[in-house]
């Protein structure tokens, strides 16, 4: 075993004993992180708006079934198991699907490529045509990953992730006639109520907007701190598919985040959120929080039986 590999292992040790400390105590220093990002403390005994919700989701809510929707590499067979064949167009396929790194063969992939962990949010390296990169490096930072298990820590509490098999998920990136990167469509779903959307989207100068949204496709005046889209972005031509596909996977559980990449022409399945941004970015105003909250009863509030 590499040296850099001990030490990984070593510090993730360090951080999950840490983390099983924090629990012990009650989650003190989530209910910090909570206070800095919210402003306000959660109850976790009685929780009551969405984002004190999601807190009590990740500490309680051990749902079988969660570990397989957040897979990127198992969640695409579930979905096509939910969906009617008329609608697995949407489902995202993988070019190469590795344990390490040097199982890719970067020679037979395209040049617009994201390479993704499976096992965890935000582990992606993103490869674009033109632009070099130094494969041995981008090498090493996937075997970190695939060596480290993600949400394990005092400040997330995300068990969800921990009994995921870690793979590495090869992509072609999904990009629109300029150039950018697909704009990402988030459709919030209680059951098969619909809560709320959002659509963010970069600029070729790397900006990012994000605009919140209802069933209408009306905006909402809620923010996340990122900027709204100036002027408006236009109604998607397919969002009333992308509305019922996600209503069909949604509703086999009290709260899921169904995601998809969009181009001017094309849509895939990006991903199934069990807990958005792990219950730690602020909506404003307080009281859209509090009205989600509303939308959202929880297991042990409602007396439903989880999916199978």
């Amino acid at each position: 075993m590499r040296p850099a590999s001990i030490r990984t292992r070593l510090r993730q040790w360090r951080t999950h004993i840490a983390t099983d400390i924090d629990r012990l105590r009650g989650f003190p220093t989530l209910r910090r992180r909570f206070h800095r990002n919210h402003g306000y403390d959660p109850n976790l005994s009685d929780p009551r708006t969405f984002n004190e919700k999601l807190q009590w989701r990740k500490l309680y809510d051990h749902n079988p079934l969660f570990p397989v929707l957040m897979d990127k590499v198992r969640m695409p067979d579930w979905a096509r198991r939910k969906l009617p064949p008329t609608d697995h167009h949407v489902l995202p396929t993988y070019l190469q699907v590795a344990r390490r790194a040097d199982e890719i063969d970067f020679t037979a992939l395209p040049a617009d490529i994201a390479l993704k962990a499976n096992h965890a949010s935000g582990w992606n390296v993103l490869l674009r045509a033109g632009e070099p990169f130094d494969e041995d490096q981008v090498r090493r930072r996937l075997d970190t990953w695939m060596s480290r298990r993600f949400g394990k820590t005092p400040e997330l509490h995300e068990s969800g992730y921990l009994s995921i098999p870690p793979r590495i998920a090869v992509q072609e990136l999904l990009l629109k006639a300029d150039g950018t990167l697909a704009d990402d469509i988030k459709l919030h779903f209680f059951g098969s109520q619909f809560g709320f959307g959002q659509i963010g989207s970069s600029t070729r100068d790397h900006l990012r907007q994000v605009t919140y949204f209802d069933e209408n496709w009306t905006v909402l005046d809620v923010s996340a701190g990122k900027p709204r889209h100036d002027p408006p972005i236009a109604r998607p031509t397919r969002i009333d598919d992308l509305l019922r596909i996600a209503r069909t996977l949604a509703s086999h559980l009290d709260y899921m985040r169904v995601d998809f990449m969009c181009t001017e022409d094309n849509c895939v399945l990006g991903e199934l959120t069990m807990c958005h941004t792990s219950g730690l970015l602020p909506l404003r105003p307080v009281s859209f929080d509090r009205d989600m909250g509303d939308l959202w009863k929880l297991p042990a509030q409602s007396g439903r039986q989880r999916a199978p």
